[in-house]
């Protein structure tokens, strides 16, 4: 067995079964899973394995790691884009820009729960630490 393997989903409740026997998971929404699902399986106490997420809101809603791009400076860059196509620019003249700035985002109630110690170095490196 290798080190990493993928796991597809079909629907919000083909996840849990096929999780169930991993040791750890990276979740990611996509067109056939809604996000709102993905926080709903977040909350289900029978969702025992350490799972790391790319939105803070995932680690809010109870998830155990977040890690990806900080939404407000992305918000921001859309609505600056919005604003020029609205103005007239050609959307296939504007750049292509990538996030600059990502977080960290670890949920100790939840690392407590799975029965899990975060070394120090971890914690540290941390832009927020939910408690």
């Amino acid at each position: 067995m290798g080190w990493l393997r993928f796991l597809a989903a079909r629907s919000p409740n083909a996840r849990h079964g096929s999780a169930s026997s991993e040791r750890s998971l990276c979740a990611s929404s996509g067109p056939r899973i809604r996000t709102a699902a993905i926080l709903e399986a977040v909350g289900n106490p029978d969702m025992t394995v350490p799972a790391i997420y790319h939105l803070r809101s995932f680690t809010e809603a109870g998830g155990l790691i977040s890690y990806g791009a900080d939404d407000i400076p992305v918000l921001r860059q859309t609505g600056i884009y919005a604003g020029q196509i609205l103005n007239g620019a050609k959307p296939g003249d504007l750049p292509v820009q990538e996030p600059t700035t990502f977080e960290l985002v670890i949920n100790r109630k939840t690392a407590a729960s799975l029965g899990l110690t975060l070394p120090p170095s971890v914690l540290a490196r941390a832009d927020e630490i939910i408690e």
